[in-house]
């Protein structure tokens, strides 16, 4: 198995900069490419997982699925490995923070995000979503894996879960729920094989609840008991959101992302494209009553906007376009990870 460490060198090419994180399949490193002196990140399945085919095919998964998918708010992946024994793949490095991360600073000064902040997080999640569900279910959808960016910018993470409609159904087992089971709809708890698109809609209601309120919403909808200056309207968001029948929640992220950007205008009076001026002077002036604070992190202030912004310039939505059309959509396991 090959070793990564700080400093070393992986296929001749990737150079080790420093670990970025772990989670339950796979460890995250920042790499310089040296092949063409990009700052990547670097995923790889954990050692202990290498020879289980379950895990190995659900790591082709998240690149099969991502690989399809061509937006600026889902994390795009340029290359997928296998060197030795060693199966990985390098994605664009992401120098924000995760929402997590976020919503943890905000917890420490005694505030949850604002309704602004709240509404363009998750509107562009929406906006990746009606992309991403022309061909998959992300199906873990949580604040760990949104990264928001200091100018704003929203990466949608980790397909590992995601159901393609290409792929092999039974590549997960029957019964067995996947994803954080705070956020995992009732359907997926109980048969994650056979969700739908509206198991992610349950998931950005629970998403929307937490964010606004710091708690979990366990077995209450009544989000304005936790937040009172919140529209009345968020209860009913809440309520259909959440709804233990997929039939009753929202059908699409679309409509979940316009009831979303309706509330916003409700509670304010003013029109949506406001929200960007409105938003951004709400955290400015939480970022000012803390100025005095060490611990004070100016990366916290984070410009809002609700349109979709496509800021990538025409030469790389055209090549990525071609490489999605020509090369995007692997669904054999064999043939997703080149060999070095």
């Amino acid at each position: 198995m090959a070793k990564l460490e700080v400093g070393s060198l992986l296929a001749d090419r990737y150079e080790i900069i420093s670990l970025l994180g772990r989670g339950g399949m796979g460890m995250v490193y920042h790499v310089k490419d040296w092949q063409t002196q990009q700052d990547l990140a670097l995923k790889t399945l954990l050692p202990k997982y290498a020879k289980n085919t379950q895990a190995a095919r659900r790591f082709a998964r998240e690149v099969a699925a991502a690989r399809q998918l061509d937006h600026p708010c889902v994390v795009k992946i340029f290359d997928a490995r296998q060197h030795e024994d060693l199966l990985y793949y390098t994605m664009e490095y992401l120098e924000g923070k995760s929402l997590r991360a976020l919503m943890k600073n905000r917890k420490k000064r005694g505030q949850n995000m604002g309704l602004g902040s709240t509404v363009r997080i998750l509107s562009l999640i929406c906006h990746a979503l009606e992309h991403a569900h022309k061909v998959t279910i992300h199906r873990d959808i949580s604040p760990e894996n949104v990264m928001v960016m200091p100018n704003g910018d929203v990466k949608l993470l980790d397909f590992g879960l995601a159901k393609l409609t290409t792929m092999d159904s039974n590549l997960t087992r029957i019964g067995v729920s996947l994803g954080k089971i705070q956020y995992s709809a009732p359907e997926q708890r109980m048969d994650a094989k056979n969700v739908d698109h509206r198991a992610d809609i349950y998931s950005l209601g629970v998403m929307f609840f937490e964010m606004l309120s710091g708690e979990l919403p366990l077995g209450s909808s009544n989000l304005r008991s936790l937040a009172k200056d919140l529209p009345p309207e968020v209860d009913h968001l809440v309520t259909k959101t959440i709804a233990p029948d997929p039939e009753d929640r929202y059908d699409s992220a679309e409509e979940f992302r316009l009831a979303l950007l309706n509330i916003y205008q409700r509670s304010t009076g003013k029109g949506i494209e406001v929200i960007s001026e409105e938003a951004h002077v709400e955290e400015v002036a939480q970022e000012e009553q803390q100025v005095a604070s060490e611990e004070q992190n100016v990366d916290d202030t984070l410009p809002v906007f609700t349109a979709m912004q496509d800021n990538r310039n025409i030469f790389m939505r055209l090549y990525y376009k071609i490489k999605t059309k020509f090369f995007g959509q692997p669904t054999n396991f064999d043939n997703t990870f080149k060999k070095d």
